[in-house]
């Protein structure tokens, strides 16, 4: 979740705001190859708007929530500087289990729901949608849901795959090495990748990723899927 503060100014108003950004503002990559985050025509607004508001001096606050960082705040974001971020981890195995009963579930024991924190990396949204699947699926067993050994399908697999389609070459195929080797050595991708590329390009593809939300680092150099 990116926050936006403002600054300090002599303006008396005060207004607040929250905007969320689903990802629906986002381009899918105009260059294939290349790593980038852009905006949909028409869209480019928005990140003017966000540049604007980080750089100006007011006393105005806006929160906003999205699955990737704009460009806009990485740029601005500091400890000390009036754009800040919080990057918002996963749910604890207590919530995960107070969704799952909230979606009709009667007795969730704590293996199962801790299984699908796991799966689902905390994510309140898929925890949700796949409680909706297996109560619809496998007449509320999660046990035998967990058994079919199959995390992305359905409503996830299209929220996943809306994400996934605006990536560039180079990033789809970061992703495929790191769905098929978990905890990755960064310093290992470029011996890896089909495409030759420079480290430049891939660092930058691994920060792209990592602001896109679906990749976490592991450790010291190490990468792994979110999901």
């Amino acid at each position: 979740m990116q926050i936006l503060y403002g600054s300090s100014a002599d303006n008396t108003d005060l207004y607040s705001g929250i905007l969320a950004n689903d990802g629906n503002a986002i381009a899918n990559s105009s260059n294939i190859d290349l790593p980038q985050i852009e905006y949909i025509p028409g869209y480019e607004v928005f990140g003017e708007f966000i540049q604007r508001l980080g750089e100006s001096q007011h006393q105005s606050c806006l929160v906003l929530t999205s699955r990737e960082k704009p460009q806009e705040i990485a740029a601005l974001e500091g400890e000390t500087l009036p754009v800040r971020c919080l990057k918002l981890t996963g749910l604890a195995q207590v919530e995960s289990t107070y969704i799952l009963e909230s979606k009709g579930f009667a007795k969730v024991k704590p293996e199962e729901s801790q299984q699908i924190m796991q799966q689902y990396a905390g994510n309140p949204l898929f925890i949700k949608l796949v409680g909706t699947a297996i109560q619809e699926l496998f007449a509320g067993n999660i046990d035998e849901f967990l058994q079919q050994e199959t995390v992305v399908f359905g409503d996830i697999r299209c929220c996943l795959d809306e994400q996934f389609n605006r990536l560039s070459v180079l990033e789809k195929q970061i992703m495929y090495l790191l769905a098929l080797n978990q905890n990755f050595d960064l310093q290992k991708l470029q011996q890896k990748l089909m495409l030759r590329v420079s480290q430049r390009l891939i660092l930058e593809a691994v920060e792209l990723l990592q602001r896109r939300s679906l990749i976490d680092r592991v450790g010291s150099g190490f990468l792994k899927l979110r999901y």
